[in-house]
């Protein structure tokens, strides 16, 4: 739920930028967008890392 609320709040960010802002690992939010994926609650857009 504090992720729909911090995306709804604050607008397009990063899996990195999420978990910075909620304070949980970058994992975690990973596998918490996936499942909000599914759900159909959150449209995520994958794209490659610029580090990569």
């Amino acid at each position: 739920m504090r992720i729909l609320l911090c995306l709804k709040n604050n607008g397009l960010m990063t899996s990195r930028e999420l978990a910075k802002t909620l304070f949980i690992k970058p994992n975690t939010i990973r596998k918490m967008l996936q499942h909000l994926r599914r759900l159909g609650l959150v449209e995520v857009v994958w794209t490659p890392s610029k580090n990569s």
